[in-house]
């Protein structure tokens, strides 16, 4: 039997890479990925890379806001599985606004 525990694993608003390592005796499940341009910009960007296998699993550009309005986020709906000892990136251009969340599986 193992433990369940709903965590967000990763919340940032810079533009440098975030990494999460999964612990040992742990599975995470990555189901949701957010995120939000917060300053309208069009050039704006953000992805999730597995590690060690350097294996992009998702990028994007957040939509871009009509000038007055509140900001729009994009959300990603994911089942990605990432092992004991293993990692993932997360990275977003400055003002895009990344979250992600899921699950984490802990071994009894």
């Amino acid at each position: 039997m193992a433990a369940l525990y709903s965590i967000r694993f990763l919340a940032f608003e810079d533009a440098s890479p975030h990494t999460y390592v999964v612990p040992a005796d742990h599975t995470a499940i990555i189901r949701c990925v957010t995120a939000v341009n917060a300053t309208g910009g069009n050039s704006s960007y953000y992805n999730l890379q597995l590690k060690p296998s350097n294996t992009y699993v998702l990028a994007g550009a957040p939509p871009v806001a009509a000038l007055g309005t509140d900001n729009v986020a994009r959300v990603h709906d994911v089942r990605i599985v990432v092992a004991a000892g293993e990692s993932f990136v997360a990275q977003g251009s400055g003002g895009v606004h990344v979250s992600v969340s899921g699950y984490l599986f802990a071994s009894l």
